[in-house]
């Protein structure tokens, strides 16, 4: 779908059917949003929607027909890019706002004029807000949850372990582009080219809305305490618009290359393909990764065996949410030490709830089990333990 949208994107803005592919094909074959389509996360959903919803604005702006069902389509895309991953998901919304603010300023209304509806506006707060509402409804501590320490202390704070250098984002984007790298230079020459009075030129509307695009979320990013991998996904769309457009002029690289290197061009493509398909393969072909496909198999066969079923299991740090996504049981972050999640254990077990706790094995240690409790290894792999505790053995 991502693919797809940024090929609409580059024909809407008047790119060839040359450049267009080529926008989708530097998309899907780049390292970096291949490695995110290929790894149990919500950033590759959220940059469908997010790019999806771009389309729709650009569609609606063009008012070439079926204008209102675009703008439905742009309301509705964000109400699930913010369904699917929070606020992060809106940033483009930012990026159309100062866009639309820019074109004003100069005297044209476009950006603004069209995509405006009441209809659309309230249908997004519902999709985006209805399923948290639900859930802040049922549990009031959850309201707290989402707002400071999803949104707050993940942007001002270290309290999820995410601090990375000033570089990180920078050199992910740089060597995320691979096998595309030699574009660099020409993207970044092209790009100080148009800097200035240049970029609001009439025909260059597209150029100042991919670097907007491109720039703000960075910013964004940039500042945020918490920088996790695939923040930055989405910032690839702009990026493979840029290299269509370049890569696919008629006297440009891109074509020199396939007339002059059709050898070297094969050989590289053949090779790059078998990486891709390496990659596919690898995160749950290969032992010792951080899948823990492995850990929720063996945790259902003994939970099948010992006739048990846990309603929901504790973890002290960051938990390993697929865990959850694989063995359908809830997990529950405990700001305890393991000695007061036994505790909390023992109370669950007295009142009829059967709970887990999910340790790391490096970490887990006799010395912090209190004592009188008893507990058990209900499942484990080369990483984590999932430890029971056994009531009748505690000696209460």
């Amino acid at each position: 779908l991502a693919s797809v949208s940024t090929i609409g994107i580059a024909r809407t803005w008047g790119l060839t059917n040359r450049q267009s592919f080529i926008s989708g094909l530097v998309f899907s074959t780049s390292l970096f949003p291949f490695v995110c389509g290929h790894v149990l996360t919500t950033d590759m959903f959220l940059l469908a929607w997010e790019t999806t919803g771009v389309l729709c604005a650009w569609r609606t702006w063009g008012g070439k027909g079926r204008t209102c069902l675009w703008r439905t389509g742009f309301w509705m895309a964000f109400g699930m890019a913010f369904l699917t991953k929070g606020p992060p998901g809106w940033l483009p919304l930012l990026v159309i706002l100062l866009y639309g603010i820019i074109m004003k300023s100069r005297g044209r209304g476009r950006a603004e004029a069209g995509l405006w509806s009441w209809y659309g506006f309230i249908m997004m707060l519902i999709i985006s807000l209805g399923w948290f509402a639900v859930l802040c409804l049922k549990n009031n501590e959850l309201f707290g949850y989402f707002l400071f320490e999803e949104v707050r202390d993940r942007f001002f704070s270290e309290q999820h372990e995410r601090v990375q250098p000033y570089y990180f984002y920078p050199l992910l984007l740089i060597f995320g582009l691979m096998p595309w790298l030699f574009i660099w230079p020409m993207l970044v020459a092209r790009t100080l080219k148009y800097l200035g009075p240049a970029l609001l030129r009439d025909g260059n509307q597209a150029k100042l809305f991919t670097l907007i695009w491109f720039l703000l979320p960075l910013v964004v990013f940039q500042l945020s305490r918490s920088k996790s991998y695939f923040y930055i996904t989405p910032l690839f769309v702009p990026i493979s618009l840029w290299c269509g457009y370049l890569l696919g002029q008629p006297d440009g690289f891109f074509q020199r290359l396939v007339s002059r290197r059709s050898r070297v061009l094969t050989t590289s493509s053949v090779l790059w393909a078998i990486v891709l398909v390496c990659i596919t393969v690898f995160p749950d072909g290969i032992k010792h990764t951080r899948s823990v496909r492995g850990l929720a198999v063996n945790l259902e066969q003994n939970m099948l065996e010992q006739q048990i079923h846990l309603d929901r299991i504790y973890t002290i740090r960051k938990p390993a949410h697929s865990l959850a996504i694989y063995s359908g049981i809830p997990l529950r972050r405990l700001r305890l030490n393991i000695g007061e999640i036994f505790r909390r254990m023992q109370e669950d077990l007295a009142d009829g709830s059967v709970t887990g706790l999910l340790v790391k094995t490096s970490r887990m240690k006799e010395r912090d089990v209190p004592p009188g409790v008893h507990f058990r290894v209900l499942a484990a792999d080369e990483t984590y333990q999932v430890l029971v505790v056994d009531l009748e053995n505690t000696g209460e």
